[in-house]
């Protein structure tokens, strides 16, 4: 081989050498832009799947992310790809953050919905649960609400969910919802809360507290044959 073709052997080689560190290099960068995507798609999906089980338990969200300016860049995007693969810079940025912003806010609105959730768990308060498991025929209600409303969370955020794991909670929070309305306050005077109180005295109640009102509500569930009357000498 004369130094000519030597020479020209050794261009030919660098040559393809440095095509192949180019297309190593330029398919690095697209497998990078691809990742920031995937990331950005999951982080979508996972937040798409608690949409839907909140709507399937009656909760929507008010206002969805709107996603023209994502489907415009990633038409332009896949246009640009389609042609100049190697030179969609410009429109992989314009597309990324298109969809970052539609997955931020899509998160966003989510985590506020998850957040009214937990500040509005049934519940009912725990000085009147007091009150009303003093009536010994209640007391099974109130031990019930008490048990349903620990277990509810299990001492977990409701963010911390999976779509399966929300699903349970949802189903049980109308669970409790239901349990809890079936001891609205309005439904017990204060008369005969104060009733029962006096009467797990061990001297029991005076009898001027069972006032004609507090006979009508017992009687009204028949409890009056349960009231029993002691004689002092």
């Amino acid at each position: 081989m004369t130094l000519i073709e030597r020479c020209t052997a050794t261009k030919i080689a660098i040559e393809h050498r440095n095509a192949k560190q180019a297309e190593h290099t330029n398919s690095k960068g697209l497998r990078e832009r691809a990742t920031v995507l995937q990331g950005i798609r999951g982080s979508l999906i996972a937040n798409l799947a608690l949409v839907e089980v909140l709507r399937r338990h009656g909760v929507a969200l008010t206002k969805m992310p709107p996603v023209a300016t994502a489907k415009s860049s990633k038409a332009q995007y896949l246009a640009t790809l389609s042609t100049v693969p190697l030179d969609t810079g410009k429109e992989h940025g314009q597309f990324r953050r298109a969809v970052q912003k539609m997955s931020d806010d899509l998160a966003t609105a989510v985590r506020n919905i998850l957040s009214s959730i937990e500040r509005e768990l049934p519940s009912s308060d725990e000085t009147f649960l007091r009150q009303v498991e003093l009536l010994p025929q209640y007391k099974a209600t109130v031990d019930e609400i008490r048990r349903r409303r620990q277990e509810l969370l299990g001492g977990r955020s409701i963010y911390d969910r999976t779509p399966t794991e929300l699903d349970v909670v949802l189903s049980k929070r109308e669970q409790l919802r239901e349990l809890a309305n079936s001891l609205l306050p309005d439904e017990f005077p204060k008369e005969v809360l104060e009733f029962y109180k006096q009467a797990r005295r061990k001297e029991g109640a005076p009898l001027d507290l069972l006032t004609p009102d507090v006979r009508a509500w017992l009687s009204a569930r028949q409890l009056m044959q349960n009231v029993r009357l002691f004689i002092k000498d």
